[in-house]
């Protein structure tokens, strides 16, 4: 059967017809499938690196701060001696004999 004649009982049998445009949910899901997945693969990729670039940028930022200031009770404690020794000047400056 030549393609014009094919296509002349395709027309005229629309049953014919139906069989060749036949396409099931699998097929259409499995194409779906396929064209999304590249591009949400690479946002989720992207996003990725992103998030251990973030979390490297937060650890160095926490070693820089437990190496550059002070903890509370340290400075506390300081403060306590700096205040002590502000006294006893003071005690020497008001009682200079003793």
């Amino acid at each position: 059967m030549t393609g014009a004649a094919k296509l002349a009982t395709t027309i005229n049998n629309p049953t014919e017809a139906t069989r060749y445009m036949d396409i099931d949910l699998g097929t259409i899901l499995a194409v779906l499938a396929l064209l999304f997945t590249g591009p949400l693969g690479f946002i989720v990729k992207q996003m990725a690196s992103k998030v251990d670039f973030l979390q490297q940028q937060v650890a160095e930022h926490k070693t820089h701060v437990a190496e550059s200031y002070v903890e509370k009770d340290d400075l506390h404690r300081e403060l306590s001696e700096i205040k002590d020794l502000i006294k006893r000047l003071f005690y020497k400056l008001e009682n200079p004999k003793s």
